[in-house]
């Protein structure tokens, strides 16, 4: 059923980054801490909450809650939803604190969200202890994208998560893998010819977010062997190369060609296609 957005509560979005980034167990992040006063203004151009490093439970006598640190809710799964149902519920804030150790965190984050959390707590890039937390921007992005689905809305501003994201990878040595949502590397790149052509014509055939919403700036298109002839012309186009039907079947016959001896051909080696066959 559709919410409207009075209906809606504002989601809040604790940033654990700091606290659980200082806990992944590897050599490669051990520099994070050090410089982690630059995390915090990127947080506020975000407006979340920057969450605290790791402090022992005493100085948080305030903070009550009930969680299960491995339990990863196989043998409660039938009483999700039933805390946030039961009298005095509305004056306190439900948080869903979730681990990615089956890879299912933003799925559970997300379940949480709509049986009542009013509070999500997870990383920049999913960084943290073993398989990692969940990732705050793929949590975002999912209400972001389905306002008619969740209860909840949001309030930052997620252009910055891509430079966020990128700071966040660079302090802590931890890379992005490139088939990472939202943020990877490959997260809106496309190589097949009918995907392509598609996005050429309307991105928002094969995408459901925009590069620039989320705050990536540079994009093209991927020239393979998968690619088809309105991508080249495309890419040609871009490059100041304007040909007729019969000089681009050329140029594509060419690239096809080279295309059989290596994975992906670059802008030089395609401006080199272009100018050899007007030659």
């Amino acid at each position: 059923m559709a919410q409207t957005e009075t209906s809606k509560y504002k989601l809040i979005i604790f940033d654990t980054t700091l606290r659980d980034g200082e806990q992944v167990g590897s050599p490669h992040s051990t520099t994070y801490h050090a410089t982690r006063c630059t995390h915090a203004p990127l947080c506020n151009e975000l407006t979340m909450v920057p969450g605290s490093l790791y402090r022992p439970w005493a100085t948080f006598e305030g903070v009550r809650r009930i969680a299960s640190e491995v339990g990863h809710l196989m043998e409660g799964r039938e009483k999700i939803g039933k805390p946030v149902n039961v009298k005095g519920a509305d004056m306190v804030v439900f948080s869903a604190h979730c681990h990615n150790d089956l890879g299912l965190a933003t799925a559970n984050s997300l379940a949480g969200i709509r049986n009542g959390a009013r509070q999500i707590e997870g990383t920049i890039n999913g960084i943290g202890e073993r398989a990692g937390n969940a990732a705050l921007e793929e949590i975002v992005m999912a209400v972001h994208t389905h306002p008619n689905v969740l209860p909840a809305h949001h309030e930052l501003n997620i252009q910055q998560f891509y430079p966020l994201s990128r700071m966040v990878s660079e302090l802590s040595e931890l890379v992005v893998l490139p088939n990472k949502a939202i943020v990877g590397r490959n997260a809106f790149l496309h190589e097949s010819g009918i995907h392509q052509d598609g996005v050429l014509k309307n991105r928002q055939t094969y995408e459901i977010m925009t590069p620039e919403s989320v705050g990536v700036t540079e994009i093209a298109l991927v020239l393979g062997k998968h690619s088809g002839r309105n991508a080249l012309r495309n890419r040609g186009a871009e490059m100041g190369y304007t040909l007729d039907d019969t000089s681009m079947q050329k140029v594509f016959v060419r690239f096809k060609a080279l295309c059989d001896k290596k994975k992906i051909v670059c802008d030089e080696e395609i401006r080199a296609l272009f100018t050899s066959t007007l030659a």
